[in-house]
């Protein structure tokens, strides 16, 4: 639920900030989600999660280079 209202809110508050933070907000929760899933031991900790977690700060860095 939290996640559908957060992406619901995206195209208001593109108005009020820039649009490189909210590139990096909805590009990190999923990798923040996931490390709080393994630490409340929801998920279990796998090869493709630290690869996946790359992909995203790296999709993070290069979005952020202006």
């Amino acid at each position: 639920m939290a996640t559908g209202v957060a992406y619901l809110l995206v195209p208001i508050v593109l108005k009020r900030i820039r649009l490189t933070t909210v590139f990096m907000y909805n590009n990190t929760q999923l990798s923040i989600t996931s490390i709080v899933e393994i630490l409340i031991k929801q998920d279990y900790f796998t090869w493709d999660k630290p690869v996946a977690a790359l992909l995203v700060f790296l999709s993070v860095y290069f979005g952020n280079t202006e």
